[in-house]
């Protein structure tokens, strides 16, 4: 999947709670719920319509000691995953 160009929100069926650097998702839609490692936490906490892939990317090379390349490789694989489950809406411009 190919997210270069786009702008990842959260969608609104889903609601989740911060605990310990982790978050705990739940769809409220299917009542499936998903848990996020302290990576994927600070991630989530950055989908809010108007932050691109590379700003993600940016973002995590900065606060955790990864390199770009493993970092993009990361957030691609994160981002994949919660479009697949319906977690979060990709857009074409920002939000």
């Amino acid at each position: 999947m190919d997210i270069h160009g786009k702008y990842i929100s959260k969608s609104r069926d889903v609601t989740y709670k911060e605990m310990d650097a982790k978050s705990v998702l739940l769809d409220l839609e299917s009542g499936s719920y998903y848990t996020l490692n302290e990576m994927g936490n600070f991630v989530w906490s950055l989908l809010d319509g108007k932050t691109s892939p590379a700003q993600l990317v940016k973002a995590v090379t900065e606060t955790y000691d990864i390199d770009s390349e493993t970092a993009g490789s990361d957030v691609t694989n994160l981002i994949s995953r919660l479009r697949k489950e319906g977690l979060i809406q990709l857009h074409d411009g920002p939000r």
